[in-house]
């Protein structure tokens, strides 16, 4: 019994000793090591679906242009939290929200940036912030759609063209 309580006290300080290193790191933005040390953190020691601790590596991904895994951070997040009730400004399920579907957009995938919106509004409909991101994405990924589309024809247009030439 002992030996299991000094194994398990040991795991916990090592984790300490990380998240600290975490954290002095990031302050200083140094966000490779800061994510390093989180990561070595969250795998020796657990908090791996602490709110906080996943916002900073969701910027430490941010910082470093790694969007696929800014998006995978920040959907972990919203899967774990309790999305009931009303959803307010500087949440941390509202920074992922937010944080997510930026880098959705950085990566050029609008309809997942939309998920992160819908992600909201399910919950919380009243949420007048995020329901005007979301119609105004919306209406951009739309918009998009359609000069795409233009786009297309045109070149078409001009394929043909150039055959019959």
């Amino acid at each position: 019994m002992a030996t299991q309580a000094r194994q398990g006290l040991d795991t916990m300080l090592r984790a300490h000793q990380q998240f600290a290193e975490a954290a002095s790191r990031f302050l200083e933005s140094d966000w490779q090591n800061a994510g390093k040390f989180l990561d070595e953190a969250i795998r020796g020691g657990g908090g791996g679906y602490n709110a906080t601790l996943l916002l900073m590596r969701a910027r430490c991904f941010q910082q470093r242009g790694q969007w696929a895994d800014v998006v995978r951070t920040t959907g972990t997040l919203l899967q774990k939290v309790d999305a009931r009730g009303s959803w307010v400004r500087g949440q941390p399920r509202m920074m992922a929200v937010t944080v997510g579907a930026t880098a959705a957009m950085e990566m050029g995938d609008g309809e997942k940036a939309l998920k992160f919106y819908q992600s909201c509004l399910r919950n919380d409909p009243d949420q007048k912030d995020i329901s005007k991101q979301y119609k105004g994405l919306k209406k951009l990924l739309k918009l998009i759609k359609e000069v795409d589309e233009k786009l297309g024809k045109s070149q078409n247009h001009k394929a043909l063209a150039t055959l019959e030439e």
